[in-house]
């Protein structure tokens, strides 16, 4: 038994002392643990291991949200933590919202926008061209101009980005169809005319260019958007 405790001793003694002779903490070191083994059983993609509103957890930020791991990395939380305060404010989701707002701001210019002259407020709405409820709000369009609502609209086609029947290749795979007409929509010389178009019932022709609407698609999901439309404040309110 003193001869398993004293290889373990020996064993913590070494990965801390590899820790400082490369320049990294020992906490670093256990996050990068962390990610390593949350990766290896989840399929998500570690983006941060971030220190969480509660001390024995880790926030693992990934590209589908985000999770709790305690820091010993025995166990896994999915779900929201809520603060023990009265209304229960959920602190996951002002953390998604957060890490969701500094998104839409790096992809603020692949949307198609109608900007309010007198702006007060920005919201993004997912858009997919054959949803008949994203449409109906669009009509509600000039109102919220009217408010001071900038409007940015996101590709969210709800079929997918890859043709699910004849998906093609990795090096190159097939769209979907709904992918293809919000293409036909964000390919245009004039982008807000097709989508005022569409919205009015005109059927889009799909179109093929370098466009971001697989970002705008990652961006729904990992906000939690299970359909369109799906409005999100630019500001993370």
């Amino acid at each position: 038994m003193k001869s398993i405790k004293k290889s373990l001793v020996s064993i913590a003694v070494g990965a801390l002392t590899t820790a400082a002779t490369f320049g990294v903490s020992a906490e670093e070191l256990n996050r990068s643990n962390i990610s390593e083994k949350f990766q290896s059983l989840t399929p998500f993609e570690v983006v941060a291991v971030e220190n969480s509103p509660a001390d024995s957890l880790y926030q693992v930020v990934t590209t589908q949200g985000v999770f709790y791991m305690t820091k010993d990395g025995e166990h896994i939380v999915s779900g929201a933590l809520h603060e023990a305060a009265p209304g229960l404010p959920n602190l996951t989701q002002d953390r998604i919202a957060q890490l969701g707002a500094d998104k839409i701001n790096d992809l603020k210019d692949s949307f198609v926008t109608f900007e309010a002259e007198n702006q007060k407020h920005e919201i993004v709405v997912f858009y997919d061209t054959t949803c008949p409820y994203c449409h109906r709000m669009h009509k509600e369009l000039d109102e919220l101009l009217e408010s001071g609502v900038t409007v940015h609209y996101a590709g969210w086609p709800r079929e997918g980005l890859v043709d699910r029947r004849n998906p093609g290749t990795d090096a190159m795979p097939n769209p979907s169809a709904s992918y293809s007409e919000l293409m036909g929509i964000f390919c245009d010389e004039n982008p807000r005319e097709m989508l005022d178009a569409n919205a009015d019932g005109a059927r889009v022709k799909p179109g093929a260019c370098p466009n971001k609407i697989d970002e705008h698609y990652a961006l729904g999901e990992f906000l939690g958007v299970r359909g369109p439309p799906a409005v999100f404040s630019v500001d993370g309110q």
